[in-house]
């Protein structure tokens, strides 16, 4: 399983490098008692200049726990993703939400929902985020678009 959802990650990853509209940016998120950082890669599905927006999220971090393990470390879960998002709004400013399947890896395994809700301002050469999203938690980004 684990070789497919990274397979598919990757995939998504490279098909449209080229292509218009794509977005590359970090996060960085915390909800009390853990923190997240991600480096996120976005290609747009739509092409048309409509109200709603689509695209394919792929991201890759670690969220980093305030709590101890058994063992009495603090856990690092390295997590992978892959979410489809949406954007409703006008020119360059967006209510954002976003679906999809997130991938954490610590002492074992583990599958996630992901979901999230935000706002999103995309300029010519750069944009802007901010929201909440599970598991990311309260989240701040911010990256470039070419």
């Amino acid at each position: 399983m684990k070789k497919y959802i990274f397979s598919f990650a990757m995939l998504c990853t490279f098909l449209n490098l080229h292509g218009q509209n794509n977005n590359v940016y970090i996060n960085a998120g915390s909800m009390g008692f853990y923190q997240t950082l991600t480096v996120n890669f976005e290609f747009r599905i739509s092409k048309d200049e409509s109200k709603t927006r689509s695209y394919l999220r792929t991201l890759a971090g670690v969220l980093q726990g305030s709590f101890y393990s058994s063992d009495d470390r603090v856990p690092a879960i390295y997590i992978g993703s892959v979410q489809m998002v949406i954007l409703f709004g006008k020119q360059n400013k967006f209510f954002e939400t976003s679906f999809g399947v997130l991938y954490g890896v610590y002492e074992e395994a583990l599958i996630l929902p992901a979901l999230g809700f935000g706002y999103r301002y995309e300029g010519e050469k750069w944009m802007f985020r901010t929201g909440v999203h599970f598991p990311e938690g309260i989240y701040l980004g911010g990256g470039m678009r070419f």
